[in-house]
This record gives structure tokens, C-alpha cells and sequence, in this order.
């Protein structure tokens, strides 16, 4: 089962053992084994967990594959408000952060 919650709601760094300013760095998943990963490896883990298939796990793996979506994913973590569309969580639903 895939299931996505905002990296903004309550409790959300406790769960994922992480400092609050370290959660707002990138993304992360936690899996059903209690593994934890974070940035472009977080995202591939992802994305083969929605496809059924471990082929974007194994793209990551290939050398140089991994290094550049890693750069990729810090200059859009580091950009992400800046897009258009993108409106932060705390300030599109407030409720969920109280």
C-alpha cells in the first residue's frame, strides 16, 4: 500500500526519527520494513513502489545515474516554493498544521 502524507503535518519528523529542519530538506519514505530514505533515492523507491517494479531502483543504481538525480533533487528541494502552483501546506490547509 502507497500512502502520502504532507512532510508538514504534526508529528511527521518524530515518526521518521528526524530533526523538524532536517525534515524540511527533502522528501522521504519509510517503508514497511521501517527503513527510512530521503531525497532522489526516496523518490525512486517511490516511484518503484507505485509502478510495482524495482527498474527505477536499478536506473538509480547504474553508475552516474544516481549522483545526477541526487543533483537534480537538491536543486528542486532547494527551489520547490518558487514554482509555480506550489503553495505550502501550513498555508493552503492551516488546520492540518495545528
Amino acid at each position: 500500500m502507497l500512502r502520502i502524507e504532507p512532510m508538514q503535518s504534526p508529528g511527521m519528523a518524530d515518526r521518521l526519527g528526524v530533526t523538524d529542519d532536517r525534515m524540511l530538506e527533502s522528501a522521504w519514505w519509510l517503508d514497511s520494513s521501517g527503513a527510512i530514505f530521503a531525497g532522489a533515492y526516496a523518490m525512486n523507491v517511490a516511484l518503484a513502489a507505485a509502478l510495482g517494479t524495482r527498474l527505477p531502483l536499478w536506473i538509480y543504481r547504474i553508475p552516474g545515474v544516481g549522483a545526477a538525480q541526487n543533483v537534480i533533487y537538491r536543486w528542486v528541494a532547494t527551489h520547490r516554493y518558487r514554482f509555480r502552483g506550489v503553495t505550502p501546506l501550513c498555508e493552503a490547509e492551516p488546520e492540518r498544521c495545528a
